[in-house]
């Protein structure tokens, strides 16, 4: 509990009453973690009270919600002025008997203190534990429009302890979000170490796998053991991809994937993407082609990743089509001089996609349903890869479908 829900404290260090206001930390998981606590002096309040012009007889008082005085302008001596006395005018406690919770209060009352009579506005502050009394004499002023006025300025001179409970509440709130921000942080870098991990332990004994296979389908093998050989091949690629997609979507998480940028040929550089999916082209049957139309050759850029984001299309368009074409094109959309932006686009003519379904396709691990001749998918991590390596290229993906008809990515 702090000391603005039971009146100002003396402070151990210095001897004088200082008022404290505090706010809760919790933790990512909701649970205490800390307290944010600021100090204010009530000497502080009171010579900032004198700052406001109210005449010889005006007067600010500030008092908890049970009355308790924090700080008072212009200070008196005797129990009256004391810091943390109660006697108010019974006016105000019947006022307050008659209309419990109420925000405001206005009334007229002689002061016990000096027995001068004033009009007194009370105010308390949202989500604060504080009232705001403000008077001045009768004699002062005439006509009811003074009441007003002092409600109006009782309402201003709070904004003062306001400003203080909001700079509290906002402090409060910048160190939880840096503490959920550490918090993910850590979770993103031991997320990444732990996939790197498993990663490099999975691929070293596919990569010996791989290895073997190779050396096998050099020796005399027959037919069955040959197809048996393919079999383990094209697994262990599989599975070796799967672990390649993992690691690049969760560095692409963790703001920890970069482009590497150099000059390329990219004429090359879609024929050799071509000459890496020709054989599964060949043994569907299927008519595979490539245009570059107006995109010259010499460009800047992450060669890598670019023959990964069209690799990606390329293996979906033939593994979706049983018939048909599957083209490669490459245009320029935008000429700036020195940088341009390409639409590097694949078109097939396979099962397409129903419309309501194709936002699903670039999430993470999110698949379509495609028809039961497809039993094998794949994870749902290539498109959802690319679309993150193409806007960090500066550039979007996008797919037109229609069922039956083809896709073009």
């Amino acid at each position: 509990m702090c000391s603005s829900d039971l009146g100002p404290l003396v402070a151990k260090t210095t001897g004088k009453h200082v008022l404290f206001l505090c706010r809760r930390l919790e933790g990512p998981d909701g649970r205490f973690a800390g307290a944010v606590i600021a100090q204010v002096g009530v000497e502080y309040l009171e010579k900032y009270f004198s700052s406001f012009k109210l005449g010889s007889t005006g007067i600010i008082n500030l008092r908890t919600l049970d009355l308790a005085q924090v700080a008072r302008y212009p200070a008196v001596s005797g129990p009256g002025g004391q810091t943390g006395n109660r006697n108010v005018s019974t006016t105000i406690l019947d006022l307050m008997r008659e209309s419990p919770g109420q925000a405001d209060y206005t009334y007229r009352a002689v002061a016990p203190i000096d027995n001068v009579e004033r009009i007194y506005t009370y105010h308390r502050l949202d989500h604060s534990p504080f009232y705001m009394t403000v008077g001045r004499a009768t004699a002062d002023f005439g006509g009811a429009w003074i009441e007003r006025w002092l409600l109006l300025f009782g309402i201003w001179a709070m904004t003062v302890l306001s400003a203080i409970g909001f700079a509290v509440r906002q402090y409060a709130q910048a160190c939880r979000i840096s503490q959920e921000r550490a918090a993910a942080d850590r979770e993103n870098e031991a997320k990444t170490a732990f996939l790197a991990s498993v990663s490099h332990e999975l691929r070293t004994p596919l990569n010996a796998v791989l290895g073997h296979a190779y050396l096998l389908s050099r020796e005399g093998l027959n037919g069955a053991q040959r197809a048996h050989l393919e079999r383990i091949t094209d697994a262990s690629h599989h599975v070796k991809q799967i672990v390649n997609d993992l690691l690049d979507l969760v560095k692409i998480d963790a703001g920890q994937f970069g482009l590497v940028e150099a000059d390329f040929s990219l004429h090359q550089l879609c024929a050799d993407v071509q000459s890496y999916v020709e054989d599964a082209a060949d043994r569907k049957g299927l008519a595979l082609s490539c245009e570059t139309g107006d995109a010259p050759d010499a460009v800047r850029g992450d060669a890598l990743r670019l023959k990964q984001c069209l690799l990606n299309y390329l293996s979906n368009a033939i593994k979706f089509t049983q018939h048909g074409t599957v083209r490669l094109s490459v245009r320029v959309v935008e000429d700036h001089g020195s940088e341009l932006l390409l639409r590097c686009e694949v078109r097939d003519t396979g099962v397409g996609i129903a419309r309501e379904r194709v936002g699903e396709l670039f999430r993470a691990f999110g698949q379509v349903g495609r028809p039961t001749m497809y039993p094998q998918e794949g994870t749902g991590l290539g498109l959802a890869i690319t679309r993150a390596l193409v806007q960090k290229m500066g550039g979007d993906v996008g797919v037109e479908s229609e069922p039956g008809v083809g896709s073009t990515f």
